[in-house]
């Protein structure tokens, strides 16, 4: 298992600072960064649902608000929700040093995309899906309704 020598408390601070959210229940956060096969279950491919389905809802809702058609809001969606986005936002803020995964495993795009789903999951439940501060989380991974 690698953990690379980061104690759980350096990761939840280093996560913190790079979502602009500070965590309640931290174990929701440390959770995020467990791929999968690192502990039974899938690792944080749970919580990438949920930080999936939250993150279009938000991006839907923002849009609407706009006034944008379906057709743009279908855009942004397949643009800022869309895995080469979302690795790459994490990848811009370092996270796949933070992950909990089996020593030997690479950190592909995809496992990128997963924990920033996973996180943005985590982030949600954690603020008891309050729109305003997951928005927050959302703006500082990259992932907001572009400016125009």
């Amino acid at each position: 298992m690698n953990t690379d020598g980061l104690r759980r408390e350096d990761k939840l601070t280093a996560i913190e600072e790079a979502t602009g959210y500070i965590f309640t229940n931290p174990e929701l956060c440390l959770n995020a960064l467990q791929t999968a096969g690192y502990t039974p279950g899938g690792g944080h491919k749970g919580l990438a649902q949920v930080g999936d389905a939250a993150l279009r809802l938000v991006l839907v809702m923002v849009g609407y608000k706009k006034g944008a058609s379906r057709e743009q809001i279908n855009d942004v969606l397949r643009i800022r929700a869309s895995n080469t986005h979302l690795a790459r936002q994490g990848s811009e803020k370092r996270l796949e040093k933070y992950l909990y995964r089996i020593e030997g495993v690479v950190v592909s795009q995809k496992i990128t995309a997963t924990t920033v789903q996973a996180l943005l999951g985590a982030a949600f439940i954690d603020c008891e899906q309050n729109i305003s501060a997951f928005q927050g989380v959302i703006e500082a991974l990259g992932l907001s309704w572009p400016e125009e």
